[in-house]
């Protein structure tokens, strides 16, 4: 290919040169015109180096001197130039010299250089190594088969995984799995270098892992397929042995296994490398699964769990139950409740592996007793009265037992007991029966019991009404059920059954009104109300009064003219001023200028009539009126304010004898008081004079107050105990307007003088008085009240020890007590701050009880208070080994009591919190100590964890990082830190390394990022990456061509994209060359071509591109195909390639389809073939032999059943393929001829065997002699030992080594096994014959027979006579046995006591009960039986009874519970101990005193066993009731009711009643009643004897109404344009009230108040009642009091910074919403404020430059306090 590149470039040269001659010709002419010689001296050079590898461009210059104008080269290799300056390839290695001759016209010169130019030949790399295809780790020998003519210096090894060598001759380990390629440059001592890439060279394989399973491990078949599943991996190759001799290839095969155990084994190949795994004993066929199962009870109730237990051999994995009630399970060990009685089925299924399914049924197995069913009534279930008695009784079949619970607190045992309900609920009746099966059932009837009381109550929509008018009746009244009717009588005769009714009344009368009401359970009440209803006459309204045109102040006279049929008792009367009366004939003075009209409402109850006359009165000036204000400062000063109308003349009276004309003079007085101000005004035009007196209280607030004394509640001081009744005060100070108490607890009362302290202390009392002027005043009392009562409390403190601990308690009770203490462990104190030892760990409840010195008692138990247990510390870590920066969980697993925890992580951080979360940040090993306390300060510390932090951190340097000319190899230095396990290189071209260093070789130019990821052995993982950090600037690219399918001598137009490129050098493919950038090219023979581009930088780098595509040159080329062979009578496939479309066979009789370019031929002697090609345009053609040849057998055979005495059987192969043969064996003289056949042998040994195969097709045959070999026996025998009955025979096996398996028959007709020495159970005695058969390691059997003994065992009978319980118990024994006799008795009694060697023993039971006795003989042969009876003893009765009362003046009731377990109790007898007997079972007795009596209940059975009992009975005395309230309160006010109660003995039930429908179960509750009205308190005390008493106080509360307070405003929302409010009061008119405005003025006088605010802001305006009996409401209402809208628009300002005038802006008022605009006289936009106090200063809007003066426009736009928008538009004047 070289050569044929420099003949190219010759040839071109040459053109070159016959042009230059030409061009030398013209200069000789031009010379021989100049006559100038000189003298010629040759020289060169060359540009580029003269030596070389391989090949050589070189370029010459001439340094020749002397002006020459011909130039020829001579470059020693064939080639020359006429060139001045050539350039020159040299294609073959070689040393060359250069001559050069230069001439002018008439002169010339040579200059020679020998073995100028050097070209070496390159070196040729090349290896062998030992494997290629292994698996890892793996070393592997690499030698060097380089050859040079040149010495070798430099050898570098890549071998693709980023390992590397330097070696001639490596050996390398490969670690990982992978396809890797392989490098090799070498470079020789003359600097000449080459390199050989080898391609997927190395295939490392994982190395295989053999693993499988099967579907079926255990079977109950005899015979079964087994599914094999391949679980392997890395593995292609597989070899199964089934443990049976059978074997398999297959990945996943089946075998069919019949009965026995088997290994399986499996060999895992992957064609390199192999694995095996063996799992022994894994298939079991045939085997003996047996079903069963116990259970935990097979008698019980219903709803009874009982614990199923499943006791299958062979543990099952699969069950399934059917427990016979239509439940199933599938647990092993299920529990399970049968929901009805009966008795049922169980029955079990289980299975191994889904084989061996087994199952058992059990009959009737489980009985299920009925559990009772509960059936009780009462004599009545509902009552209006009380006490309510009611009669219970059950009438349950079968109960022995009965607990009562009736919802009152009562319970009872009897079966029929009689109950009292006292008070008025509904009860829950709850009753539990157990019945004589120990089965128990419950039922609860909700609402069983109902005590009720009905309310008749109702309304009218009046009750004073006219003549015929309707009266709508609501009914109101009260029941806990249903009112089914209800009876109206209205006092007329007339009647209703509606609950609303609507009745007219005909007459004027009074009218009584009665209700009674029923309700759906019976119960009646009635209400009367008499006169409820009165009728009157119609009535007509009419007035007159004597002026309608007054001066203000002047008397009024109205007269009533009105006239009614009966009679008028009311008038209501509006003036129009806001005032009003109820006078029939009134006398009004209006004080306000106006027109007012009047109105009067006149009538009695709801019959009225109305008048109204408009703008009746008109009032004309002057009117008087001014207010007074107050000076607290200088509480004598008063300033008068006049707002009097129409006033001429001004004339001031201050009351105290001072005058002034001042129109709002300010009047100083000398003493405090009450004065009469009078203003008198006149008004000189109408003549009319006005006065308007206003009583001003002149006053120096002065707080005081003190106890209020009260001996009717015994406020005789100022200390109580808790709770008592409320603490007051008497408010001592003058003229107070309200008041407010702060009575030192944190209550704060308004105007209240009681209070009711909450909380132990001494308190401070602070009186804050407002007189009636505003002004303010305070007083503090300390230690005014000293509230008192012992609240029991304590801690403890010094908490000491662990083994035993010794605590300190500490008396924390209010005050003062004596005490007594219960540590909760049987010992006490009466220390108030004891010290106690315990000594044992526990928790335990401690009792303080205390008695104060005032007699106040308390008792605080704190529950578990003690918790003595002794710390466990423990802890888990969720990781121990970490990486720098990651948390770790403590989770804290410690156990004590309150513990407090102390972590230390080593780390310098520590923690109390319980599972804390810590983070490491820095490398190391941190130990871990957690210590805790508990609340008694012992300790427990652990220190035995350590935390482990790694830090890795990535890091590498490569050695060479930049190359002008690839390949370049790179050995990378590791630099990462860390306990590092695993490096993952990525060279970024695709190629990955887990070397710690490796190198790798950069095949391609181009920028490579390299990365490197390193993993340490906690996982912690760091990545760095270095972008660009190879680069290799060799030429590099690609190039195309125009197209890729042409004929012959077509062109081809090839275009290179390449970069880092000087030179050029096409090779077509064809072996011509271009060194054109972008040549085109002809080809002239049909081929495909693959044409390459090398291309070469400055450097000297070259690159090789070859196109992936190629170019095909169509040139027809037919070829028929190889020369066959075939056998006679067979056809072969004649298969011709080429691009023809025509095809042509000579005609031959042996060929099938002769025209096409495949085709089938059948000769029948050898034959050449001709096949004649075209594509329409070409012709070729090409022949192919076919060769016949005879078919000639192989034969082969084996053989079966190689043992003695078996029939050996023979299987005949051919090893070939035809359509019949003839077969002839010949064994010891005999010939069979059969392909299949068998022959017996005589004796053991070896013998030769021959077969004869001919091939009858072509007669061909051919001949096998093999030896057959007839195998021993194996030695088969047994022994046994004899056995009872019902005891396995062992039979031990003394067969021959070489056994392998054996089976035996046992002669029972019924086993066998395969076990090498099997246990055997025999179904009956008696001698069986039982047969061994034995299998060799070679496969062969033997068998023996013999006889086997087993032993009959004694049969036992029992007689036991029954006894009662503690009586001699008599057993006699019967034996029966055939076989020997009996040497051995021995007796277990059931009772834990065992006799021996007795026949006929004698026993006493302790107990009664059925006893199963155990009888055990045994004969002379140790055979044994046992019989089991029940030992019958009868139970003494179980004496018990029960005590219904036991308080003193009661019948005591005794009743018997006693029982006995089996049989009938027959008679009693009591002794009641003081002197009575009674022989009943259940009786009573009056006890004449309270104490101790020792009652005795004797109860004998029908056995005659007699038990007694004996129980000292105490009489208690009832408790003496007290309490404390008070008695006078108010609605919603809460007070306590404070228990005294006198009793010896605990208080276990306190019920109050508090007579409004609630209740109570605390000792001192507190209670709200929400409605007015007189209750009757009942307090019932049981004490913990059951001894109860109650106290009844009747009309005992009174609860005073609430009064309601309200009023009306004129407006909620004024502004200072007109600040006027008038407030209404709509309160009650009888209450006591107070106004507070919150601008500082009060009122309590009137009950319509005009008040006008002075300046804007929002008020609460409070409104305070208060009723005769001291109770009060309050109410407080918002006013908002707005600013005057107003707006002032300036017309000019001076912004010249002098303080006056400088910046415009609007004055507003009332205003909310503000933007203001200025512009210019152009429109522009020069100023912008949305704030209404900021102003424009003459600045522009985008600078702080001043703008010029002159007029601007302004725009403002504001909203007044109703949002109305206001815009305001104008000029303004800028002056400076």
């Amino acid at each position: 290919m070289i050569e044929k590149l420099f003949n190219s470039i010759f040839k071109k040269i040459f053109r070159i040169r016959l042009r230059s001659f030409c061009y030398f010709l013209g200069l000789i002419i031009m010379l021989n015109s100049n006559n100038v010689f000189s003298q010629l001296v040759s020289d060169f050079t060359t540009i580029t180096s003269n030596t070389g590898c391989g090949s050589l461009v070189v370029e010459f210059e001439d340094l020749s001197t002397g002006n020459p104008n011909t130039w020829l080269w001579d470059f020693g290799n064939g080639i020359t130039s006429s060139l001045q300056n050539p350039v020159v390839v040299y294609s073959t290695p070689g040393f060359y010299t250069v001559k050069l001759t230069v001439s002018d016209a008439t002169n010339q010169d040579i200059y020679t250089q020998v073995d100028y130019v050097k070209v070496y030949t390159k070196p040729t790399p090349s290896i062998t190594l030992d494997e290629s295809v292994f698996c890892v780790p793996q070393e592997v020998s690499f030698t060097d088969l380089s050859f040079g003519v040149n010495n070798l210096v430099i050898w570098q090894w890549d071998f693709g995984d980023g390992g590397s060598s330097t070696n001639q001759n490596p050996i390398y380990e490969y670690q990982n799995s992978g396809i890797f390629s392989v490098s090799l440059f070498i470079k020789d001592d003359k600097g000449c270098e080459n390199i050989i890439v080898f391609n997927d060279l190395i295939e490392a394989k994982e190395t295989p892992q053999a693993n499988f399973s099967s579907d079926i491990l255990i079977t109950c078949d005899s015979v079964k397929e087994v599914k094999f599943f391949n679980n392997s991996s890395n593995a292609t190759d597989f070899n199964w042995h089934f443990g049976d001799g059978n074997t398999s290839n297959l990945i996943s095969p089946q075998n069919n296994y019949s009965t026995g155990v088997y290994s399986v084994s499996l060999i895992s190949s992957n064609g390199v490398c192999s694995d095996t795994m063996i799992q022994s004993n894994m298939i079991e066929v045939g085997a003996n699964v047996v079903s069963d199962f116990v259970v935990s009870n097979s008698s019980t109730c219903q709803f009874t769990d009982i614990q199923f237990s499943d006791i299958s051999n062979y543990n099952p994995d699969t069950w399934f139950w059917d427990f016979g009630d239509g439940n199933t399970s599938i647990l092993q060990n299920p529990i399970h409740f049968f929901q009805d009685s009966g008795t049922y089925d169980v029955n079990l299924t289980v299975s191994k592996n889904g084989e061996c399914t087994q199952n058992i049924q059990k009959i009737n197995y489980i009985s299920v007793f009925e559990d009772p069913e509960i059936i009780f009534s009462s004599n009545d279930t509902y009552s209006c009265n009380l006490p309510f008695n009611v009669d219970f009784s059950d009438n349950t079949l079968n109960a022995v037992s009965w607990q009562w619970f009736f919802g009152n607190g009562d319970s009872s045992t009897l079966r029929n007991p009689s109950i009292d309900f006292t008070s008025i609920d509904e009860f829950d009746i709850s009753l539990t029966v157990t019945d004589n099966n120990g089965c128990v059932s419950s039922i609860t009837e909700n609402d069983y019991i109902i005590t009720d009381r009905i309310y008749p109550l109702f309304s009218v929509s009046d009750s004073i009404v006219c003549e015929s008018e309707v009266v709508s009746f609501y009914d109101l009244s009260v029941s806990s059920y249903p009112i089914i009717s209800y009876q109206w009588e209205f006092g007329d005769g007339n009647n209703s059954i509606l609950s609303n009714p609507h009745h007219q009344f005909i007459g004027i009368n009074l009218f009584d009104i009665s209700l009674t009401i029923e309700n759906n359970k019976g119960c009646v009440e009635e209400l009367l109300i008499q006169d409820y209803i009165k009728t009157v006459g119609p009535v007509q309204a009419d007035f007159i009064s004597d002026k309608i045109i007054s001066c203000a102040g002047e008397n009024i006279f109205f007269t009533d003219l009105s006239i009614s049929a009966t009679s008028i008792n009311s008038w209501e009367w509006e003036f129009g001023d806001g005032n009003n009366t109820f006078v029939q004939n009134p006398i009004h003075q209006y004080n306000n200028i106006g027109t007012y009209t009047v109105k009067l409402v006149v009538g009695e109850g709801n019959c009225r009539d109305t008048i109204i006359k408009d703008n009746l009165i008109e009032i004309i000036e002057p009117t008087s009126y001014f207010v007074s204000r107050n000076n607290c400062d200088n509480p004598l000063e008063l300033q008068f304010e006049n707002y009097s109308i129409g006033a001429d003349e001004i004339e001031w009276d201050f009351g105290d004898g001072n005058v002034s004309t001042d129109l709002n003079p300010i009047h100083i007085y000398s003493d405090t008081g009450a004065y009469n101000v009078r203003l008198r005004v006149t008004n000189n035009s109408t003549l009319c004079t006005h006065e308007f007196t206003e009583r001003v209280i002149v006053n120096i607030p002065i707080a005081d107050f003190s106890y209020l004394i009260n001996a009717n509640n015994s406020f005789e001081d100022s200390i109580v105990c808790l709770p008592k009744k409320r603490s007051h005060i008497e408010v001592l100070s003058s003229n107070v307007r309200n008041y407010r108490v702060d009575w030192g607890d944190g209550y704060l009362g308004l105007n209240r003088k009681d209070h009711l302290y909450s909380q132990t202390g001494v308190y401070d009392v602070t009186l804050m008085i407002t007189d009636v002027n505003g002004c303010k005043d305070t007083l503090t009392k300390n230690d005014m009240f000293r509230v008192t009562n012992v609240e029991s409390d304590f801690i403890i403190s010094n908490v000491g020890g662990c083994d035993s601990l010794i605590v300190d308690f500490v008396d924390l009770s209010s005050v003062n007590s004596d005490v007594y203490w219960d540590f909760g462990d049987g010992n006490n104190s009466i220390i108030n701050n004891p010290q106690h030892t315990y000594t044992n760990e526990g928790f335990y409840d401690v009792t303080l009880y205390s008695v104060s010195i005032e007699g106040c008692k308390d008792t605080l138990t704190r529950k578990e208070y003690i918790k003595f247990v002794y710390p466990v510390v423990d802890f888990e870590i969720n990781d121990s080994e970490i990486c720098i920066g990651e948390n770790v969980l403590f989770t804290d697993i410690s156990e004590g009591i309150g513990l407090d925890y102390s972590w230390d992580f080593g780390n310098g951080i520590t923690s109390q919190s319980i599972n804390p979360i810590i983070n490491y940040n820095t490398v190391g090993l941190f130990p871990v100590t957690l210590t805790i306390t508990d609340t008694y300060g012992c300790s427990s510390v652990k220190n035995s964890d350590t935390i482990y932090v790694q830090e890795v951190f990535a890091d590498f340097t490569p050695d060479i990082a930049i190359s002008n000319c690839p390949p370049l190899i790179t050995t990378f230095t590791n630099n990462s830190t860390g306990n590092i396990v695993d490096y993952i290189w990525n060279f970024g071209d695709s190629t990955i390394s887990n070397q710690i260093n490796p190198s790798h070789l950069f095949l391609n130019s181009g920028s490579y990022d390299v990365s490197l990821i390193v993993i340490d052995n906690f996982t912690c993982v760091d990545t760095v990456k270095y972008s660009d950090l190879i680069s290799i600037y060799g030429p590099s690219g690609s190039f195309t061509f125009t197209t890729n399918k042409i004929c012959d001598y077509d062109s081809v137009e090839f275009i290179a994209d390449v970069k880092n490129t000087d030179t050029y050098l096409w090779d077509f493919g064809d072996g011509i060359y271009s060194n054109d950038s972008n040549p085109t090219h002809s080809y002239t023979s049909g081929d495909i071509f693959h044409p390459t581009l090398i291309i070469e930088n400055n450097s000297s780098c070259q690159f090789i591109i070859s196109s992936i595509d190629s170019i095909e040159v169509i040139d027809l080329n037919i070829d028929a195909g190889l020369d066959k062979n075939l056998c006679l009578g067979d056809s072969v496939l004649l298969e011709s390639t080429g691009t023809s479309t025509y095809y042509n066979w000579d005609s031959s009789s042996f060929i099938l389809s002769p025209s096409n370019a495949n085709t089938l031929v059948f000769p029948t002697y050898s034959t050449m073939y001709y096949l004649n090609s075209s594509d329409g345009m070409c012709f070729d053609r090409d022949s192919v032999f076919v060769f016949v040849d005879s078919n000639v057998p192989q034969p082969n055979f084996y053989t079966l059943k190689n043992c003695f005495k078996d029939s050996m059987e023979f299987y005949g192969n051919s090893g070939i393929n035809a359509s019949s043969y003839s077969w002839e064996w010949t064994i010891l003289g005999e010939n069979l001829y059969s392909k299949n056949d068998y022959f017996q042998f005589d004796t053991i040994g070896v013998y030769d065997v021959n077969l004869l195969v001919t091939n009858l097709d072509n007669n061909c045959d051919a001949n096998i002699s093999q030896v057959v070999e007839v195998l021993p026996l194996p030695e088969v025998n047994f022994r046994t030992n004899e056995v009872c009955f019902g005891e396995k025979t062992n039979f031990i096996n003394l067969s021959g080594d070489n056994v392998t398996s054996v089976l035996w028959s046992f002669g029972d007709g019924y086993q066998s096994s395969f076990n090498l020495n099997p246990s055997f159970l025999f179904s009956s005695p008696g001698i069986f014959n039982s047969t061994l058969v034995v299998n060799s390691d070679l496969g062969c059997l033997n068998t023996i027979t013999k006889e086997v003994v087993v032993h009959e065992n004694p049969k036992v009978f029992l007689e036991i006579l029954e006894t009662c319980e503690g009586s001699e118990t008599t057993f006699i024994s019967s034996i029966f046995l055939n076989d020997g006799f009996i040497t051995n008795w021995n007796w277990d009694f059931g009772d834990k006591s065992i006799s021996s060697d007795l026949e006929n023993p004698t026993h006493i039971y302790d107990e009664w009960g059925e006893f199963n006795v155990e009888l055990t003989v045994q004969s002379n042969y140790g055979c044994v039986d046992s019989e089991f009876s029940s030992a019958i003893i009868h139970p003494n009765p179980i004496v018990l009874f029960d005590i219904e009362q036991v308080c003193i003046g009661d019948e005591t009731k005794f009743t018997s519970l006693s029982l006995i377990e089996q049989g009938e109790l027959f008679s009693y007898e009591w002794n009641f101990g003081d002197g009575n007997n009674s022989f009943y079972p259940n009786s009573s007795n009056v006890f004449a005193s309270s104490g101790f009596y020792p009652v005795i209940l004797t109860v004998t059975s029908n056995q005659g066993c007699a038990s007694n009992l004996q129980k000292d009975v105490q009489i208690f005395s009832l408790p003496k009731i007290d309490f404390l309230v008070d008695t006078e309160i108010c609605e919603s006010e809460e007070i306590q009711f404070v228990d005294n109660t006198l009793t010896d003995d605990e208080i276990v039930e306190m019920k109050w009643n508090f007579g409004d429908r609630n209740t109570s179960i605390l000792k001192d509750p507190f209670h709200v009643y929400e409605n007015s009205g007189i209750y009757d308190i009942s307090l019932l005390v049981v004490t913990e004897n059951g001894c109860s008493d109650e106290l009844i106080r009747n009309n005992f509360i009174s609860v005073f109404e609430n009064p309601v307070a309200s009023f009306d405003m004129s407006d909620r929302r004024v502004s200072m344009l007109k600040p006027e409010i008038i407030f209404t009061n709509k309160s009650d008119s009888s209450l006591y009230f107070e106004w507070d405005f919150d601008n500082g003025i009060v009122d309590f006088e009137s009950v319509q108040k005009s008040i006008t605010f002075e300046e804007s802001g929002i008020y609460d305006v409070l409104l305070y009642v208060e009723n005769d009996n001291r109770c009060y409401d309050e109410v407080v209402h918002q006013v908002i009091v707005d600013d005057i809208f107003s707006v002032f628009v300036p017309t000019a300002f001076t912004p010249n910074n002098d303080g006056l005038n400088d910046d415009f802006i609007p004055l507003t008022s009332g205003v909310y919403g503000f933007e203001m605009k200025i512009f210019n006289r152009w429109g522009e936009l020069v100023f912008l404020s949305n704030d209404k106090n900021i102003g424009w200063n003459g600045s522009s809007i985008n600078s702080d430059r001043g703008l010029e003066p002159g007029t601007y426009m302004y725009n403002i736009s504001v909203t007044d306090i109703n949002e109305k928008p206001w815009v305001y538009n104008g000029e303004v004047n800028l002056i400076k």
